[in-house]
């Protein structure tokens, strides 16, 4: 039954409680914290029990104290999904435990073999710089009660050698588990930065390094909700350069390449911060508008228009004038994305047989 609350709160966790289904570190995490609270429960439970029923009170009580806790931390982190707090809880019963087998010496002394287990699940959970520091807290604490003349909580007994080799190998256990969560760590960033620069690749057009189609739909649809929100309305413009077959005809592709890389720019230099530029396939590009009614649209597809009118773009000695067609879809309450895009792509078609170099749109 435990294996199946085990493996019932990963999988729920994992569909509720992360915000980021890529986030392999808290899913990591959910997975050892749900191990230790549910496989931990159950050794420090049996030992707990074995101890009390062979008259060791102390150590069946406290152990069983610790199982009670890792159960209850079990349940807290399925309900709530508070990784941070269910972390610690979990280190700090590993720590407890430590030093109490430490200085008790457990069953027959073998306690501190339970020890070891402590410093790669403290390094997992905390990460390298906060688990380093508590494990070398760990380290100089445990030096104290071992090698302190007649420490008061120590009721074990220990050879001195056995003492000396506790420490010296308790501290290999931590610079292995350091090296390991080391590694580890640099191979996780090193797999988010390729990760990362393979989808900007991804939602980024090769030739003009603006957003393309793939991206600004997510763009459109994340503004489609957060506008629905708060009965704002957001604008596209869908542009068009005129004539561009012709261009590629008479000066070549490489040339309307370079059109297209300069209209890029300049688009990007006379819109907001907030506004998105994107290479909507060929020679259109289509613009995001966020908090933009249909007048203000309009004035920022007429500023487009006069700015490409006027451009000068320079080519193999050639000065070349092009200008663009530009056609308006508003938002409105419906939150119908393709309806919008499909509206400003039914008024750029007006506007090229207007005679293009205009704009057309209307306010629903």
């Amino acid at each position: 039954m435990i294996f199946d609350l085990f493996k019932s709160s990963i999988s729920s966790y994992l569909r509720s409680g992360l915000k980021n289904k890529d986030d392999i570190e808290s899913t990591r995490k959910v997975i050892l914290i749900n191990f230790f609270s549910s496989i931990g429960f159950l050794y420090l439970f049996i030992f707990g029990t074995i101890s009390i029923f062979n008259d060791r009170l102390l150590i069946g009580a406290v152990i069983t104290a610790a199982s009670f806790f890792a159960f209850v931390n079990f349940f807290y982190l399925r309900l709530t999904g508070d990784i941070k707090t269910s972390a610690n809880v979990v280190v700090f019963i590993m720590s407890s435990v430590f030093i109490f087998l430490l200085c008790t010496g457990g069953v027959e002394n073998t306690g501190p073999l339970w020890c070891y287990s402590s410093a790669p699940l403290i390094l997992f959970l905390q990460g390298k710089d906060n688990g380093t520091r508590i494990l070398v807290f760990l380290i100089i604490l445990s030096s104290v009660v071992l090698f302190y003349p007649d420490f008061p909580l120590l009721t074990a007994e220990y050879p001195e050698v056995f003492k000396t080799r506790f420490i010296a190998t308790f501290c290999a256990v931590v610079m292995m588990s350091f090296i390991h969560e080391y590694s580890r760590q640099q191979s996780y960033e090193q797999l988010i930065e390729a990760s990362a620069e393979l989808d900007k690749q991804a939602r980024t057009d090769p030739l003009t390094q603006l957003p393309n189609r793939r991206d600004i739909e997510d763009r459109i649809k994340y503004e489609c909700k957060r506008t629905s929100r708060s009965n704002l309305r957001y604008s596209l413009l869908v542009c068009d350069i005129d004539y561009f077959k012709q261009l590629n005809d008479e000066h070549g592709h490489e040339c309307g390449d370079h059109v297209l890389v300069e209209v890029s720019k300049t688009l990007n230099y006379i819109m907001r911060e907030q506004d998105t530029v994107s290479r909507w396939g060929g020679e259109e590009f289509l613009i995001l508008l966020p908090d933009t009614d249909y007048n203000g649209a309009k004035c920022v597809a007429e500023k487009v228009r006069s700015k490409i009118e006027k451009l000068k773009i320079k080519y193999d000695d050639k000065t070349i004038h092009i200008t663009i067609s530009v056609g308006i879809g508003t938002s409105d309450s419906r939150c119908e994305i393709k309806e919008y895009i499909r509206k400003a792509d039914e008024h750029l078609y007006q506007a090229k047989n207007k005679g293009r170099n205009c704009v057309v749109g209307y306010d629903e």
